[in-house]
């Protein structure tokens, strides 16, 4: 499973390589125990195996190299990819309905799919059943299914004795369908009386308004995607993470804050959850000011940053030019290479296509105060 070049580290070895190394032993590493000794039944169960050893190319690097911060470059990086990949015509379940020819099973069942995707369901099966249960429940099932092959139902019945939770039921939008949604939020603030109320439409996350995601699932009228999408909110000055599922399209939380004109409320804590968040114009301004003050931890710029290219690149408001950016200098003071390479990454693309216009220069000078001083200009 390894090539040569990926056993030769030494002082020369810049760190980007160093990461890369250390990811692909751990993921090879892991198919000793999933993919030998716990096989899958068939291919279209294959996810089963190349996720979980994803999974653990993080889990495992982050664990030996936490400076690193890894879970980071998972968001940055390699759920990124799966995110561009489900959002086209070409994706598919991570259950495949049907695997034809060998060349088949080679271009469709190995790919960011069954690999990215089905580490970012694994990532948030674990926020929900609890991460300090995580070996407890690792241990049963390799012991449970050792020397034999397993298909999804087999992982229901060992996770599923972990949480009260309806385990199939939850998970089966994100298994046996393709595609996944974007989450348009609209808040109303009730500031006498401390509450917040979010309304939560379900729109499919699409390359092109023109794509067509096979096999989504609907509401029960057919007229619109409905995922079951767990929500994993954090109110700031509060510890606590609160962890509610919408099941419906549209569906409406009402939440417990603080002083709420203040207090800023993110539905993605981590981002765990499998989802594009379309926030209003004045939460992504509310977002920005909290990272320029630190309350916002990397991993979650991150995860904002992300979000608000996609959905300015798809250009879905309310996410206009001037909130786009304002984000982007809020980032400005930034030490995390994983937000760079986003930032740098989107740079490269708008270069070439905005050249030609009469706002270049006005352009090129934000983009040079962004880069080089703290004074990003207007």
């Amino acid at each position: 499973a390894f090539r040569l070049e990926y056993f030769l580290v030494d002082k020369w070895t810049d760190l980007a390589r160093k990461k890369e190394i250390a990811r692909l032993v751990a993921h090879e590493i892991s198919h000793n125990w999933f993919g030998d000794l716990v096989s899958i039944f068939w291919w279209k169960y294959v996810w089963l195996k190349e996720g979980f050893a994803r999974f653990f190319e993080y889990l495992i690097v982050d664990e030996l190299f936490p400076e690193w911060n890894h879970w980071g470059h998972f968001i940055e990086d390699m759920a990124r990819v799966a995110f561009v990949k489900d959002a086209d015509k070409d994706t598919h379940s991570l259950d495949l309905k049907t695997i034809g020819s060998p060349r088949e099973i080679m271009s469709k069942v190995f790919d960011s799919i069954s690999y990215n995707k089905g580490a970012c369901i694994i990532r948030m099966m674990f926020e929900i059943i609890g991460w300090e249960r995580l070996w407890d429940v690792l241990s049963k099932y390799i012991h449970a299914y050792k020397w034999s092959c397993v298909k999804t139902e087999d992982l229901w019945k060992i996770f599923g004795q972990f949480t009260d939770l309806d385990l199939p039921k939850l998970f089966d939008c994100w298994i046996n369908y393709a595609g996944h949604p974007l989450l348009f939020v609209k808040r109303q603030i009730d500031a006498q009386n401390n509450k917040v109320t979010f309304t939560i439409e379900q729109v499919l996350s699409q390359k092109t308004p023109e794509t067509v995601i096979p096999d989504v699932p609907l509401t029960p009228d057919g007229s619109k995607c409905c995922y079951t999408v767990p929500l994993f909110v954090k109110i700031k000055n509060s510890e606590k993470i609160q962890n509610i599922f919408i099941t419906e399209n549209p569906s409406t939380i009402v939440l417990d804050v603080i002083d709420p004109t203040h207090n800023w409320v993110k539905l993605n804590w981590g981002h765990i959850n499998f989802v594009r968040t379309a926030y209003p114009a004045e939460m992504w301004h509310e977002f920005s000011e909290a990272i320029k003050k630190g309350e916002i931890p990397i991993n979650d710029q991150i995860g904002l940053l992300s979000d608000a290219i996609t959905l300015y690149n798809i250009k879905q408001k309310p996410l206009d030019t001037k909130t786009f950016f304002n984000l982007f200098k809020s980032l400005t003071h930034s030490k995390d290479p994983y937000t760079w390479d986003l930032l740098n990454r989107e740079i490269d693309k708008w270069l070439p296509i905005l050249v030609e216009e009469s706002f270049f220069p006005n352009f090129q000078k934000f983009i040079s105060c962004l880069l080089y001083t703290s004074d990003a200009a207007d």
